[in-house]
């Protein structure tokens, strides 16, 4: 009777498309071990088993299982993207489904994410109208965010064994960094579950001479596992849309965009040691090394013509877990070292430099977060942090170096309490005290140190298992980066180093809920930033960076993810979002670079076959882009498309292989990042993946 009653359960894992609920438990799934099972009689809730985007897993039952079970192989395939009230978790098929060689490219997948790229032709995040610098991004719980410009280009930043996203928007929680306004991205690297080793090897082609290429190397051994990744990209240029006329520096009879090569060749090792899921000590290790273009601003008749001739970054992590009783700690550690040389072209031939800035940024971080468990109702947490960087710059102008040096050290401390009542009501309050110092400030004034504090007070409630509702309000400050004070840009902006902090006033209401087949949520946000920093455009063409008097966003979310049918999913994101400068007392002078609407919209299907399809329409609604003055941009709207077919290993070296082709922007939309910076036409796309284990 037992036999069958859990062959079909088991077997009834194929095709999901979403975590399965089953009153019994395997061993091991990847990702981590699996409680066990309740007692038989027990009335306890049933285990949740988290498949594998992709895998093929023998599930045996273990010496101490109640239910005793025949070895069954389970083929699972899946599309995740849950969805809460504010945060988002991404799987590992649809991470790897994006096909790019960048964390840049996982924005579709993330709701009231704007990818905007700047004249420096830096991709950015922007999250729910926030500036870029008000986002945090982590990997494996390592910060990513450069302190010289308190963000970091997501062009260069390498998706390189990545198989897993979650994002919180919003202001999040004091126990978060300084400086986090907007909400964090924290990117988990790729993991060997199961005892043993398995080896990806890839390949990608498109038009005009990219090729991407990957080595990804994954082993687990008793308690210790181990991540290796290499990868090169490189492309001769991207593809302007048919419709794009000749501007003041693209050649009429030139297809593809001027000055917008890359070179990339990237690193990725993890070595850990665990000895459960409370219980870790990791070393993390990223490094990658860049030549890449700059596209010139098509509006500008004196248009920056740059070129990164050298990026080169080098990070060392160390992330220490462990739980002692009730207490449980979380300690990170870093070393980060970035270069950069910028070449100054007289023109748009690229052929002579006038100008070279020379950079180099050491930085030391110190992030340690302590929790108690003081009863079943009652849990408190403090966070220390501390950055110090230096940041050295050479600017060379004709026969003139000129050398500086700067320093600037951020700290932070913040202490939270969460008390959770009988009746389901989670109640989070906490305070902080952060500050900036910039010790070194080249051949400027010495500047003075700056202290603000924080607080975060929300509750949740979940209304049923199924339906979560919370409410937030937070102040939090930012202090301005090293680059913002100091920096001219080789000759572009007036420098401002006088600049105040941003002070940033939030509050935000949300329900979420979800059924088997079914997840929706909605939010409604309005932040308002006093002092916010903004660029500007002076009369005699050159930029610079001002504290306006206040800055206010005003939004809302919609998030739906329907599954109608096996294998299909429909998932649908729209934010509605007003921002408007505070002038004369009155919110209504136009921003630049916030869209009234972001949008994504995608379908996607998985065939027992292992054909797999995700078609994705991505949106921005109409916005303002510095140009003479802030200009209007009409909105755009980009389809991609992919097609897939996956074959699964029977056992074996062979894992299994996937062949893909997709196709970004269809129709070959004419769209804009920014004023005289257009974006990529269509694209053709062609790769395949081999797995292999052991």
């Amino acid at each position: 009777m037992r036999r069958i009653f859990t062959q079909p359960l088991l077997l009834a894992f194929c095709f999901v498309s979403g975590p399965v609920s089953t009153p019994f438990a395997a061993d091991s799934v990847e990702g981590g071990p699996v409680e066990a099972p309740p007692a038989p009689g027990s009335a306890a809730a049933p285990v949740e088993l988290d498949l594998p985007d992709s895998v093929t897993q023998i599930f045996v039952a273990g010496p101490d299982a109640p239910l005793p079970m025949p070895a069954v192989e389970v083929l699972a395939r899946r599309l995740v993207r849950g969805i809460d009230t504010n945060r988002i978790e991404v799987g590992r098929s649809l991470v790897e489904g994006r096909d790019g060689g960048s964390i840049a490219d996982l924005a579709p997948l993330l709701p009231s994410t704007h990818l905007s790229v700047n004249s420096r032709g830096e991709a950015l995040f922007m999250v729910r109208g926030a500036s870029e610098r008000h986002l945090r991004i982590r990997l494996d719980g390592i910060p990513l965010t450069l302190p010289w410009d308190e963000r970091v280009d997501l062009s260069v930043l390498p998706l390189l064994a990545i198989e897993g996203v979650t994002a919180q928007r919003g202001p999040g929680r004091v126990l978060d960094a300084p400086n986090t306004l907007a909400g964090r991205i924290d990117l988990r690297s790729a993991r060997q579950g199961l005892e043993g080793w398995s080896t990806r090897a890839g390949v990608e082609f498109a038009e005009v001479g990219a090729r991407d290429l990957l080595a990804l190397h994954t082993r687990r051994h008793g308690n210790w596992s181990s991540t290796l990744a290499l990868g090169r990209r490189s492309r001769d240029g991207f593809l302007l849309p048919s419709e794009t006329g000749p501007g003041l520096h693209q050649p009429p009879d030139r297809r593809t965009r001027l000055n917008s090569d890359l070179e990339q060749t990237s690193l990725l090792l993890r070595v850990a040691r665990a000895r459960d899921e409370d219980r870790e000590l990791s070393l993390l290790v990223q490094a990658f090394d860049a030549d890449k273009g700059v596209p010139p601003e098509e509006n500008e008749a004196d248009a920056r013509f740059w070129r990164y001739r050298d990026l080169r970054r080098q990070l060392a992590g160390v992330r220490w877990r462990t739980a002692l009783g009730d207490w449980r700690l979380d300690a990170v550690q870093s070393f980060d070292r970035f270069e950069q040389t910028i070449e100054r072209y007289s023109g748009d031939d690229y052929r002579t430099a006038d100008g070279q800035e020379e950079g180099l940024s050491s930085t030391l971080l110190q992030e340690t977060r302590l929790e108690h468990r003081w009863n079943t109702h009652t849990t408190g947490a403090i966070r220390s942090f501390v950055r110090w960087s230096r940041h050295e710059v050479d600017d060379t102008d004709g026969a003139l170096v000129t050398h500086q040096d700067f320093e600037q050290l951020l700290g932070g401390l913040a202490a939270e309490a969460r008390v959770r009542s009988e009746r389901g009501w989670l109640l989070r309050a906490g305070a902080g005290y952060e500050g900036a110092d910039t010790p070194e400030t080249g051949t400027i004034a010495d500047r003075a140190a700056e202290h603000e504090w924080a607080a975060q007070v929300g509750v949740e409630k979940e209304l049923r298992p199924s339906v979560r509702v919370h409410t937030e309000f937070s102040r939090r400050p930012r202090f301005p980066s090293m680059r913002e004070l100091f920096s001219d840009a080789l000759d572009r902006f007036d420098i401002n180093p006088d600049l105040d902090a941003e002070i940033q006033l939030a509050a935000e209401t949300g329900i979420a809920g979800r059924s088997q087949n079914f997840e929706w949520s909605l939010n409604l946000f309005a932040q308002q930033i006093d002092d916010a920093i903004e660029r500007v455009r002076l009369p005699s063409g050159r930029r610079r960076r001002v504290n306006l008097d206040a800055v206010r966003h005003l939004g809302a979310e919609i998030g739906v993810v329907v599954r109608p049918a096996r294998g299909w999913v429909l998932d649908l994101q729209q934010t509605f979002l007003r921002s408007r400068a505070r002038e004369n007392g009155a919110f209504d002078a136009a921003v630049e670079d916030r869209p009234s609407w972001i949008g994504s919209w995608a379908v996607g299907y998985v065939h027992p076959a292992g054909w797999r399809l995700r078609s994705e329409w991505i949106g921005v609604g109409p916005r303002f882009s510095l140009g003479d003055g802030l200009e209007r941009l009409d909105a755009d709207l980009r389809w991609n498309l992919r097609l897939s077919w996956t074959h699964f290993g029977r056992g074996g070296r062979y894992a299994g292989s996937e062949w893909f082709v997709r196709v970004d922007n269809v129709v070959d939309a004419r769209t804009w990042s920014q004023v005289g910076l257009p974006e990529s036409g269509r694209t053709l796309r062609l790769g395949v993946r081999l797995d292999l284990q052991g």
